[in-house]
């Protein structure tokens, strides 16, 4: 005899005993549902269409009681039993249900290939990328990186005079050994600007700048005492408004741009030789 309950009452018991009504009513139905069981225990069923308790994939907290576990089962089974039924009516009002059949088939074509596409370009792109592929991206393609605003790379920093071991980072200051002025300032500097191959947005410079460190020179060196401090400005070099964008400004870019690129030749690639296979055999049949 079958066993027929609402998903109200289902609701309304505690979370062990609903999971154990569950396995109850299928293994009772189990004469009249036979290859249903065999799927696994069924959650709700709508018309032709059957949900099955292994189909529904919750993520519960771990601190979770029975019953908030049972609603949020309950809650996912109801939400499905209304979508199938909207799905099963509105199939019958639909006139021109060849067009929807056409358009599932053309979607899951459209996964079916992306899904592949993904799984290829994985197995084998080839994602190394050279500074001879970065040069020779950035020279043939100049005419796209252009600056909007002047920038800048510099190292500049201000002590005050009496500073421990001043004379050390300017002897190193005289030798070019950026990277121990480097070290020194960010421990030692009351205003510092230096990063390898950063290039600063020029107007912000000049707001950072005393006015007598600065000169309209597009590189230029300055070391000098005011006012109880010493002074280290070098500018290596300016860009200015229209200019190209430094390499190392665009190198991410750049970098993102191969990829891509690569990634659409391998694929235009692999469909151009399968084209010619498949076309050279006697599987193709194209009708003018």
């Amino acid at each position: 005899m079958p066993y027929i309950f609402s998903l109200r009452l289902l609701r309304e018991l505690p979370g062990k005993l609903f999971f154990l009504l569950a396995i109850f009513l299928i293994l009772g139905c189990a004469d009249n549902s036979k290859s249903d069981v065999q799927k696994g225990d069924i959650a709700a069923k709508v018309y032709d269409r059957t949900l099955y308790f292994s189909d529904i994939k919750i993520d519960f907290p771990d601190e979770i009681s029975d019953k908030n576990r049972s609603d949020l089962m309950n809650s996912h089974i109801e939400h499905w039993v209304r979508k199938e039924i909207l799905s099963h009516d509105a199939a019958k009002k639909i006139k021109d249900i060849n067009r929807i059949n056409i358009l599932v088939e053309d979607y899951k074509s459209s996964l079916i290939i992306d899904d592949f596409k993904k799984k290829y370009i994985y197995d084998n792109l080839d994602s190394t990328i050279t500074e001879q592929d970065l040069n020779k991206f950035y020279s043939a393609n100049k005419h796209q990186f252009v600056l909007d605003h002047p920038v800048v790379n510099i190292i500049y920093a201000k002590f005050k005079d009496n500073k421990y071991n001043l004379d050390k980072f300017y002897e190193n200051w005289k030798k070019k050994r950026f990277k121990y002025i480097s070290d020194y300032c960010e421990k030692n500097s009351d205003e510092y600007l230096y990063k390898k191959d950063v290039w600063y947005d020029l107007d912000d410079v000049k707001k950072t700048l005393p006015s007598f460190l600065r000169k309209k020179k597009d590189s230029y060196e300055v070391q000098i005492n005011k006012k109880g401090y010493e002074y280290f400005l070098k500018v290596f070099d300016t860009k200015h408004k229209n200019e190209n964008i430094p390499l190392n400004i665009v190198k991410k870019e750049i970098e993102k741009l191969i990829l891509q690129k690569r990634k659409s030749d391998l694929i235009d690639k692999y469909i151009e030789e399968l084209y010619k296979k498949e076309i050279a055999s006697d599987k193709i049949k194209i009708y003018r």
